[in-house]
């Protein structure tokens, strides 16, 4: 949604989660969940598992140097309303909530598809991001049908150009450059793309 919700110290963006539409307004699951499948091997850390509500910073920085007192001089950090934040309001910094491996998740990966676009300008190391996701994808979720995308967002509307793409396609896609999908700039027809998926 984009709203930045108050949590004592922070300032979280809201983002919708897939429970959003999986729970009845008293909290019970409609569909059920699954284990994650890196929960399910040895020598797998809980560490590795974001938690529900972990959130990071959307910026960090410090003074070596500051003091206890100095903390609490916050003049240049203004409340809503534009008045100078007192040191027992908290700071109410910008966060985001966290994105990794949950211990639960929606969808049984068996059963799943997955598709990886790359969209906007191109950076180096895309064609890394795309071996690296389909071989987690594969080899750490089990997922068995994973695809490229071509043409960024374009792309989604005619599912017929998907390249089905397995460990031996990308085995050696971090030494080329650019993006073997391919992208576009501008806009997407949201509803195209979800009536794509489904």
């Amino acid at each position: 949604s984009g709203s930045g919700a108050q949590h004592g110290l922070w300032r979280v963006q809201q983002i919708e989660h897939i429970s959003d539409w999986t729970t009845t307004t008293n909290g019970d699951a409609t569909i059920p969940t699954h284990p994650n499948p890196l929960s399910l091997k040895e020598h797998i850390p809980n560490s590795w598992f974001v938690k529900l509500n972990a959130a990071v910073a959307a910026r960090v920085e410090i003074d070596a140097l500051e003091t206890i007192d100095d903390s609490c001089l916050l003049d240049d950090v203004l409340t809503d309303d534009g008045a100078p934040l007192d040191c027992d309001d908290g700071i109410r910094g910008e966060a985001f909530i966290l994105a990794g491996p949950r211990r639960k998740i929606a969808f049984d990966p068996k059963q799943c598809k997955a598709a990886i676009v790359t969209c906007g300008g191109l950076c180096p190391g895309l064609n890394t991001v795309v071996r690296e996701v389909i071989m987690c994808l594969r080899r750490q979720y089990g997922v068995t049908e994973t695809y490229g995308v071509p043409s960024g967002y374009r792309g989604f509307q005619d599912p017929t150009t998907w390249r089905p793409m397995d460990e031996d396609d990308v085995s050696n896609l971090q030494n080329v450059g650019g993006s073997v999908l391919g992208s576009s700039r501008g806009g997407h027809d949201t509803d195209a793309i979800v009536d794509s998926l489904v």
